[in-house]
């Protein structure tokens, strides 16, 4: 079994490059509706934990900022452009769990469908 990577950057990419196949993959409107179901549920549970770690980033980028662990390259102040971020970084968080109601309002409909 291949080694998985541990890069943050990296399996972000990864999960990038799968929901780019998954977009190809649905861009056909014959999908099966308990095909549609399942992917819907699977989306869900990557929607849902996408708050975790914006949050978890959010912290980090604030966290290097209080060590004296990042430089800016016009000199402002790291510590306020940190706080920036994170803000930016706790807004998607939140929008993401909205997306995440909203789907899960689509699949609890799904969850009832079957292929004729």
């Amino acid at each position: 079994m291949p080694k998985q990577p541990t890069d943050p950057a990296a399996i972000a990419r990864t999960a990038r490059d799968a929901v780019e196949a998954l977009n190809h993959a649905t861009g056909l409107a014959n999908i099966p509706a308990p095909a549609t179901s399942a992917t819907t549920q699977a989306l869900l549970s990557l929607v849902q934990r996408l708050p975790q770690t914006v949050e978890q980033l959010a912290d980090a980028v604030l966290f290097q900022a209080k060590r004296d662990g990042i430089r800016m390259d016009d000199g402002s102040d790291p510590i306020e452009a940190a706080i920036q971020v994170r803000a930016a970084l706790l807004d998607a968080r939140c929008e993401l769990g909205a997306a995440a109601d909203s789907i899960q309002r689509a699949a609890s409909h799904l969850f009832h469908m079957a292929a004729k």
